[in-house]
């Protein structure tokens, strides 16, 4: 089996004083592989936290640091991260996540398989015991849609939930990385996968170890979001969902997303209040969305068949 370099890349949203247990945690699995051969660790922080990014550097000599925007969120941070890696492969890390010793042992003999885009290991919260789930892909004719499920065993899945995704290096920077229309939250990044399984490229969840999660999955993860902004985020995600319905379920969701609008601008309560806010920006991006050819239906449904053909 052949050595991999590796980029472990951790972008910082919030202040956090669990980011050393996850650098120790991270450069003890890098250590007790064979399988790594060259290996870097960068943190991309915002600029509001130089001062932490200062301690980290004076703390960790060999850590590579890029500081963004005050106002940048994650995919814009995890873009600069994984645009700045050279490693074959490109692990992405939240702050909160705590790697395994036998990780990489794990995850770098997936990319022997020249169709892999991406691995990930389940990810659990000790204090509760719940852990993330395999969201398996489900084919018809002209739709593809996925359920979700607790894995006896490793499976292919259509998303991961980014506290601990391997990338192939070559062909996340061939999909030009994440897409900040969709601005990607915890639950996963459906954008991404769809467009590495339209070329043929699996991603693979992975039940043979685990990671541990620190924030309790009770709490909420503050990653420097507002609430419009997670509201556009619903959006945007139930806009791209609309591509996965069957032809006869797309008028509805097209309805029920137009009177909800009306009604925020009809009804003036505060409940409607970000709705209204949003639903403009929704109509703004819904013309970006037509305007990609690749979300044209038409070649998505040949793709799909392609899909079936290959995998199943």
């Amino acid at each position: 089996m052949l050595k991999q370099s590796v980029s472990v890349v951790i972008p910082m949203i919030n202040e956090d004083k669990s980011i050393e247990k996850v650098i120790d945690a991270v450069i003890a699995s890098l250590e007790n592989s064979s399988l790594v051969q060259d290996k870097e660790i960068i943190v991309v922080g915002k600029d509001a936290l130089s001062k932490q990014m200062e301690s980290l550097r004076a703390n960790y000599h060999d850590l590579q640091i890029y500081i963004s925007h005050s106002r940048a969120f994650f995919p814009e941070i995890a873009n600069k991260g994984i645009f700045k890696s050279t490693g074959d492969i490109i692990v992405l890390l939240t702050e909160d996540t705590l790697l395994p010793t036998d990780y990489f042992d794990v995850v770098i003999p997936q990319f022997e398989k020249t169709n892999v885009l991406a691995a990930g290991v389940v990810a659990r919260y000790p204090k509760t015991g719940e852990s993330t789930q395999c969201y398996t892909p489900v084919f018809s004719r002209h739709h593809v849609d996925y359920q979700t499920c607790q894995a006896p065993s490793s499976n292919f899945t259509l998303r991961l939930d980014r506290s601990n995704v391997a990338f192939s290096r070559d062909k996340i920077l061939q999909l030009g990385g994440y897409n900040l229309m969709f601005a990607p939250d915890s639950s996963g990044d459906v954008d991404l996968f769809l467009r590495g399984w339209l070329l043929c490229w699996k991603t693979c969840f992975l039940t043979s170890t685990h990671c541990d999660l620190l924030n309790p999955v009770s709490s909420p993860l503050l990653r420097g979001e507002t609430s419009k902004i997670r509201t556009e985020k619903e959006y945007n995600d139930t806009l791209l969902r609309r591509f996965f319905l069957p032809r006869r379920q797309q008028p509805l969701l097209v309805l029920h997303n137009l009177l909800l609008f009306i009604m925020s601008l009809v009804i003036p309560l505060d409940i409607f209040s970000s709705t209204r806010m949003t639903g403009f920006k929704f109509i703004h991006n819904f013309k970006n969305i037509l305007s990609s050819k690749r979300w044209r239906y038409s070649s998505f449904e040949i793709d799909l068949q392609m899909l079936k053909q290959r995998f199943f």
